[in-house]
């Protein structure tokens, strides 16, 4: 159910354990990959351009849809500031935030491969 299993309290910071700020990372457990807070602590703004239709528009299970008619992005895995319902894998989010301000609730993650 979350980014790890099934237990949000091992797993994520979210409104009923956070006391409404965030947390460092690493504090709770990982997911099957090593990576933590995939669930809950800040919401993790993604490429993907929002859409209610995206899983209909592609033959892929999880598509990566940009669209640049709209500033809405995909927001996943919820928020210190959030119910455990918005941490699920599944929850999709959209959000209309310009890129040059700073929000408390809202992250991103960087990716580097070692080869």
């Amino acid at each position: 159910m979350y980014a790890g299993g099934d237990d949000i309290e091992k797993l994520a910071w979210y409104s009923a354990n956070s006391n409404r700020v965030t947390h460092p990372v690493g504090e709770k457990e990982p997911n099957g990959l090593g990576l933590f807070d995939m669930s809950g602590n800040v919401w993790e703004w993604c490429q993907d351009s929002f859409s209610q239709n995206a899983y209909n528009e592609h033959a892929e299970a999880n598509p990566v849809y940009l669209d640049n008619k709209t500033d809405y992005r995909v927001l996943r895995g919820g928020s210190y500031m959030r119910d455990a319902r918005s941490c699920r894998t599944t929850y999709r989010f959209n959000c209309q935030y310009s890129t040059s301000i700073l929000i408390r609730h809202l992250g991103l993650r960087l990716v580097c491969s070692e080869r």
